[in-house]
C-alpha cells in the first residue's frame, strides 16, 4: 500500500482546470490524493480501480463515464475522485440512467446526482 503524505507538502503543479474548463489534476496531486484516500477509508485500491481513478483524476475529460456490474466499486471511485477534485475547489456532480441509481450515489459518495432523463428536476 502506498503511504500517504501531507497535503502541505505537495504544493499543486498545474491548474485544476484545462483551459476548456475540464477538471484535471497533475499525476503527483492525483497520488497523493488516492494514497489518502486509501489510508482514510483504510483500504487498498485495485490494480483496477487506481488505473480508472488516475484516468479519471488526470485525463481532463469535460464529461467522462464510470461503467461496472453491481459491487465493482464504482461508488468508491466516485466517492475518492469527488474527494480529490473538491480538494482542489472543483464542484462534482454526476449523471446516471436510473433514479434509483443516483440516489445510491448521492447517498454513498457526497456526490450530487441527478438523471440524465430528468435533467435534475
Amino acid at each position: 500500500m502506498h503511504r500517504a503524505r501531507s497535503a502541505a507538502t505537495a504544493p499543486p503543479s498545474q491548474p485544476a482546470t484545462t483551459a476548456q474548463g475540464a477538471a484535471v489534476l497533475a499525476g503527483a496531486e492525483v497520488a497523493l490524493a488516492l494514497d489518502t484516500y486509501q489510508v482514510a477509508a483504510g483500504f487498498e485500491f485495485s490494480p483496477a480501480q487506481r488505473q480508472a481513478l488516475e484516468r479519471l483524476l488526470g485525463g481532463g475529460h469535460g464529461v467522462d463515464a464510470v461503467i461496472g456490474v453491481a459491487g465493482a466499486g464504482k461508488t468508491t471511485l466516485m466517492a475518492a475522485a469527488r474527494t480529490a477534485w473538491e480538494s482542489r475547489g472543483l464542484v462534482v456532480a454526476s449523471a446516471s440512467s436510473a433514479a434509483v441509481t443516483a440516489a445510491h450515489l448521492q447517498a454513498e459518495s457526497s456526490v450530487a446526482s441527478l438523471t440524465i432523463a430528468g435533467g435534475g428536476r
